[in-house]
């Protein structure tokens, strides 16, 4: 997945990368849908924390992804499998401006 930077200004920013159970039961109740987090074993998450330069505008946080597993549920349930991506920035110049963005992938 690549996290792009965007804005007026060239500033560091510092973003942690999180999968977020808690984001999709709260999506799930909110939305009337009834995702279900993809199993931990169905995934390698890379680096968690992009540290972007001031110049900087894109970084990646990498997945692999154990395509037999998923195939195995998708053969033993109808369910929806999701990962709920929740994203923290902060920006180097406002140390006290700590802003979160949530999406779901």
């Amino acid at each position: 997945m690549t996290v792009v930077k965007a804005g007026i200004g060239q500033k560091e920013a510092k973003v942690n990368f999180k999968i977020d159970e808690a984001y999709l039961a709260d999506y799930n109740a909110r939305e009337g849908t009834n995702y279900r987090l993809l199993p931990a074993d169905c995934y390698t998450m890379g680096n968690s924390v992009l540290t972007f330069g001031d110049k900087e505008t894109q970084r990646d946080v990498p997945f692999i992804f154990d395509t037999e597993k998923i195939k195995a549920l998708q053969g033993k349930y109808k369910e929806q499998y999701v990962l709920p991506a929740v994203l923290n920035l902060r920006v180097a110049c406002c140390s006290r401006l700590s802003q979160r963005w949530e999406s779901s992938y």
